[in-house]
């Protein structure tokens, strides 16, 4: 939201670089009368100076003529007086030129566009809208950009119904509005809780100009902030068809996509973002999505491609035994034992083999556990459970 005091540095330069001395006057100001005697004197020298950048000096030949003259000022003092003051640093100066000017010539562009622009420059932001908008009004050919400042300026400045508002004529006087525009347009009209209205000049857009992703971008915000979620994956689908997504952008997809309860979709677009060959961390966020949509398949082919992760292998163990295929876990839960203890692992590998009836072994492993504080008390259940077991068996044997 910067352009503004951009366009006041920029506008101001080029008019404290005019010859006075020749009828080269900013547009907008050719019909003023010529410059009077004292005037151009005054203008010359302080010209001099500001060739030199000594902009305070130059200020100060401008202002005393201002003070003591009895010529009719012309817009072309106070644009350079303003001028001189804001190369030199002072910012309230120069606006209190600017406006004073404006008020002797409310019909000199340049002097309008310049106070407004030193209006947002100095964050008086309400007015630099109002200022932007009766600049935009005096110009021939019409500018829409001022316009535009004016929509931003009144934005920045919380007044969003004035934002929208002009906005809004902005994008009913123009054939081809800049993206920007139409984005601003749009947050303003959905502040001011018009959605519909922000919705109806989107797909006014979209209709015209299918081709361009950043309304489609602009479609899944304005969806996001609806709660529209499947909506805005729709329309997010369509912006990554139509360019080449970041990797954060398709993550925050995925997040749509495991909100909205399609961990498939959250999966595949996840491996849109990271590749084949996804990292530890990365990997297990993927298995995890697989997992809650019942694709085994799909998360031990990835948890192979890490044979020698504890965590994953792990994971895999787990997974292996949620799914009663004990032998499997069995030997994945041995190979994380094998690099290390692992209470958790130890547990299910006791699990599994209570599963497949495998007693020996259960006890073996409920045995160990017994002496761990987190697996104790269940350990214990297991273990009274095989003596009772054992103690059954011997009594039926004649």
């Amino acid at each position: 939201m910067k352009r503004a005091s951009l366009l006041a540095a920029r506008l101001i330069l080029a008019l404290c670089l005019l010859p006075v001395m020749t009828p080269a006057l900013p547009a907008g100001a050719a019909d003023a009368p010529k410059l009077p005697p004292e005037a151009r004197q005054a203008l010359a020298k302080a010209q001099v100076l500001l060739d030199k950048e000594e902009f305070s000096q130059a200020a100060t030949i401008i202002s005393d003529y201002v003070k003591d003259t009895r010529e009719t000022i012309q817009s072309m003092v106070y644009l350079m007086l303003g001028g001189a003051r804001y190369k030199a640093g002072d910012r309230a100066g120069a606006l209190e030129a600017f406006r004073t000017g404006h008020r002797a010539w409310p019909k000199d562009e340049h002097l309008a566009m310049n106070t407004a622009a030193l209006l947002y420059e100095l964050d008086h932001h309400a007015e630099a809208g109002r200022q932007f908008e009766k600049a935009a009004a005096l110009q021939d050919p019409f500018d829409p950009e001022t316009l535009y400042q004016a929509g931003s300026a009144y934005y920045s400045g919380g007044d969003l119904k004035s934002s929208a508002r002009v906005l809004g004529d902005l994008l009913n006087r123009t054939t081809k509005p800049r993206k920007e525009w139409v984005h601003l347009a749009i947050h303003a009209f959905m502040e001011t809780g018009r959605k519909d209205k922000a919705l109806d000049l989107l797909m006014r857009y979209l209709n015209s100009t299918p081709e361009e992703d950043a309304y489609w971008e602009m479609l899944a915000g304005l969806h996001l902030d609806k709660n529209d979620l499947a909506e805005a994956c729709a329309a997010f689908e369509v912006c990554c068809l139509l360019r080449k997504p970041e990797a954060a952008e398709l993550e925050r997809l995925a997040s749509l996509y495991a909100y909205l309860d399609a961990p498939l979709l959250a999966a595949g677009t996840l491996t849109r973002a990271w590749g084949q060959s996804p990292g530890a961390e990365r990997t297990r966020k993927l298995v995890a999505l697989y997992a809650s949509a019942g694709r085994l398949d799909k998360a031990m082919d990835l948890l192979n491609r890490h044979p020698n992760n504890h965590e994953l292998q792990l994971i895999k163990g787990r997974l292996l035994f949620e799914a009663r295929r004990f032998g499997p876990a069995r030997e994945a839960l041995e190979k994380c034992l094998a690099r290390g203890e692992d209470s958790e692992a130890r547990f299910l590998l006791a699990l599994c083999a209570w599963e497949d009836g495998d007693w020996k072994h259960a006890r073996g492993q409920f045995s160990r556990l017994a002496r761990d504080k987190g697996y104790a008390r269940r350990a214990k259940g297991y273990l009274t459970t095989l003596d009772d077991l054992d103690g059954a068996r011997r009594a039926a044997v004649p």
